[in-house]
């Protein structure tokens, strides 16, 4: 049954015609756990712990690429992660929203509104916009964004009621996104060396001996860079 979705951010909308995909929970006393494979094109209602095969829009969280996406419903929050089940005890990438009974979710290739939308609110993106995922519950939305080598994350929430959503790396809150009543924006773009996180920019290692560094690009790519010949490497 087809169903025309309308997301309203920031008195915008955007329609899809999808196709309507309901992932019913299994009977029997235990949660059940599968995995599913998403497509673009089809709206998900999803209301149970669920791997998702998201490689129809994989998503570049801190220099980690993902095809996988991890949903669960807590007693205090919606989860969704990238390298696993969320448990506080394990190093998570995840995204954590507030406690929402049920969740859609779609997948949309590039499309120029959402780009016209996000761009201005997320400076330090400067890769092109190449699909996003879409997941609303019953409090929340949110919206992940694919652009390349950096993503981003886009959130509103329903009726204006204050909400706090946490971005993790490794089981650490490197960004807090506050929202209200306009919608909120996080860039999850960054680059990764030896377990250790660097924002774009960011010198990663240098060697004095060749005058060679390593930095995080703007783009969120690790680079190798040298000042010049060794003789004025020296010099300087």
């Amino acid at each position: 049954m087809p169903v025309w979705t309308c997301l309203q951010p920031e008195d915008r909308c955007w329609f899809i015609h999808l196709q309507v995909v309901l992932l019913l929970p299994d009977s029997g006393p235990h949660l059940c756990v599968s995995m599913f494979s998403v497509t673009a094109g089809k709206l998900y209602i999803l209301n149970r712990t669920i791997e998702l095969n998201i490689s129809a829009c994989p998503i570049t969280h801190f220099g980690l690429k993902y095809e996988r996406l991890y949903l669960n419903f807590t007693s205090e929050n919606t989860v969704f992660c990238f390298n696993g089940f969320y448990d506080p005890q394990t190093k998570g990438d995840c995204l954590m929203a507030p406690k929402g009974e049920n969740a859609l979710m779609a997948i949309s290739p590039w499309n120029p509104d959402m780009k016209e939308l996000s761009l201005p609110k997320l400076p330090t993106i400067n890769t092109t916009m190449e699909c996003f995922f879409v997941f609303k519950t019953t409090a929340v939305g949110i919206t992940v964004l694919n652009y390349g080598s950096q993503a981003a994350l886009m959130v509103e929430v329903e009726f204006g009621a204050p909400s706090v959503f946490d971005v993790l790396v490794d089981g650490n809150k490197v960004d807090t996104v506050n929202v209200s009543v306009s919608n909120g924006y996080a860039d999850l773009s960054g680059c990764r060396s030896s377990g250790v996180l660097y924002r774009p920019g960011d010198v990663v290692s240098s060697d004095p001996a060749t005058c060679s560094t390593v930095i995080c690009s703007q783009t969120a790519v690790l680079q190798n860079s040298t000042s010049g010949s060794t003789e004025r490497c020296f010099t300087s």
